[in-house]
């Protein structure tokens, strides 16, 4: 009885081959669906960080400066001599030695040299536009007579802005949040302390202030109109 028992709780199904296949179809829909995911919003995401450059900015930098210094028109002898004489430099040869063939420290100079201008060109277009986009005159024209200084504001911004921007694409290009001026802060900071303290608190608080504002507080406003300038919510990285 044990033993028929046994055998009948532990029964074994043969395998479908059917099933099996269409599982291992199931797995690799799912995987191939989660890979292109992952690309699309890691593509996004390096266009949303680029914005307003774009990766077409970097393959014609890197073009140019590869034709600077491979071509032999007498024409660019001076910047592509300067450029060879950069590519020794100690902080590029690390990348690109000496040892190597002229054509690959070419390559590789290239493509060092054409990120770091990508990187300053994304940096400058984007802190142009936070400091273009601060105008808010725009608001204030009439549509079918705008003044000089719009047409001219709209042209720069034109310009400057890059192409098919993405929803995210301009969140480092807003305009940057104004600090308050010092005496602003420290004003309104003891009228709010007015009604919590007494008298002689606020007296202390306020001979403290003056000392503040003479001494510490422009270091400390001048480096947070930098960081202003840099961060996009000095606010909540500052709290």
């Amino acid at each position: 009885m044990a033993e028929a028992r046994s055998a009948a709780a532990h029964f074994n199904v043969p395998p479908d081959p059917e099933l099996a296949k269409s599982d291992l179809h199931e797995i690799l829909v799912s995987t191939r669906r989660s890979l292109v995911r992952y690309y699309y919003r890691t593509r996004n995401s390096i266009r949303n960080g680029t914005w307003p450059t774009s990766l077409n900015n970097l393959g014609i930098a890197f073009m140019l400066i590869v034709s600077l210094l491979l071509c032999d028109v007498e024409m660019v002898q001076t910047p592509k001599s300067a450029l060879w004489r950069l590519s020794e430099n100690q902080f590029f040869s690390w990348i690109a030695p000496l040892s190597f063939p002229r054509l690959l420290r070419a390559l590789l100079f290239s493509s060092l040299l054409a990120v770091c201008f990508f990187i300053v060109l994304m940096a400058v277009r984007q802190l142009i536009l936070r400091a273009l986009l601060r105008y808010r005159g725009w608001m204030h024209q009439r549509l079918r007579k705008p003044s000089w200084r719009m047409i001219l504001w709209g042209t720069v911004v034109k310009l400057v802005s890059g192409y098919k921007p993405s929803l995210y694409s301009t969140q480092r290009s807003l305009p940057r949040m104004v600090v308050p001026p010092l005496q602003d802060t420290i004003r309104l900071t003891l009228e709010s302390l007015e009604p919590i303290v007494d008298e002689e608190e606020l007296e202390q608080l306020r001979r403290e202030a003056e000392v503040f504002k003479a001494e510490l507080a422009p270091k400390l406003q001048r480096v947070l109109v930098l960081k202003s300038w840099w961060a996009q919510n000095y606010v909540s990285d500052w709290w």
